[in-house]
């Protein structure tokens, strides 16, 4: 049973990863989120914990896979609950075939709180309290979509979305049509 277990696991490559996020490695994300001037940037907040996460990835992917050209797009899995785990390689399989996909663990929430800081320092960006748990300002982003213009650069802050939304399963339709007109 162990020599099938490794030749399934052989045959289908190697498992998709998971950057864990630390403070330290926020510069490495803005970097990323900089590199590329062209093309529109995306920030999507799952819950390592959450049914609806695994289908609004899923949905997701199919979207990408949809939309040519240039995008960056940061997957950010956090726990909602104390007791949820890190993604499961399930999860992660579901966007793992895209390169343009970075998915980073964050159990600290730091992405959550850096699009706090943003709304902070740029005033009119949309309003966050509804994307967060208990719809409170101080609440931890989930099931997010925030993009971002080409061009966009993370400087002290994040820029101010140029669209934000909950309910990624619902609304991926709409998130494709943006991305697609931010080409």
């Amino acid at each position: 049973m162990r020599s099938f277990l490794i030749l399934a696991l052989a045959a289908c490559g190697s498992p998709p990863s998971v950057t864990p996020l630390t403070g330290d490695g926020l510069a490495s994300v803005r970097a990323s989120f900089n590199a590329t001037p062209a093309g529109p940037r995306a920030i999507v907040f799952f819950s390592s914990g959450c049914a609806a996460c695994d289908t609004g990835s899923r949905a997701l992917a199919e979207a990408l896979a949809t939309i040519r050209g240039p995008l960056t797009l940061f997957a950010v899995w956090e726990p909602i609950s104390d007791d949820d785990p890190p993604p499961t390689t399930h999860l992660l399989g579901n966007l793992a075939a895209d390169a343009r996909v970075h998915q980073l663990w964050d159990p600290a929430h730091l992405m959550s709180d850096e699009m706090r800081a943003s709304e902070a320092a740029h005033p009119g960006s949309p309003r966050q309290a509804r994307t967060r748990t208990d719809n409170a300002d101080s609440g931890i982003m989930y099931d997010t979509v925030a993009l971002f213009r080409g061009g966009a650069r993370w400087e002290a802050t994040l820029p101010a979305p140029d669209y934000l939304e909950v309910g990624l399963a619902a609304i991926v339709l709409d998130v494709r049509q943006k991305l697609l007109a931010m080409q």
